[in-house]
């Protein structure tokens, strides 16, 4: 059993140097996602369907996480006070806003003064 990204490029090492194990590895992907595929067909799932399924998902998984994020920094630094100058202000809006901390849409709500 493959328990760690450790295992899984050991088997990759492996099944690239040798032709054996690497039809031994496909062929157990093959059959686990033969297998895979079966139990979804139980299911009766349109393929659509479970492709709706991840998308959702993935982006409720996103929107969960800077939710909880928003809300731990809200907590955290809800009557916090930070004095900077100016200079150092307009560095690090300039940093947030190139790594897509600060949106376009949300530029206003910060008063450069």
């Amino acid at each position: 059993m493959i328990k760690s990204g450790v295992n899984t490029g050991t088997l990759t090492q492996v099944a690239s140097n040798s032709q054996e194990a690497n039809l031994a590895l496909r062929n157990l992907l093959d059959k686990s996602t033969s297998k895979f595929k079966n139990q979804l067909n139980v299911l009766n799932l349109k393929e659509q369907s479970t492709k709706e399924i991840f998308e959702n998902f993935e982006k409720n998984m996103k929107k969960s996480y800077n939710e909880a994020v928003e809300k731990t920094i809200y907590e955290v630094l809800n009557n916090e006070t930070l004095k900077v100058g100016k200079s150092h202000f307009e560095k690090l809006l300039k940093e947030l806003e190139q790594s897509g901390f600060i949106l376009e849409s949300n530029k206003a709500v910060y008063k450069r003064t």
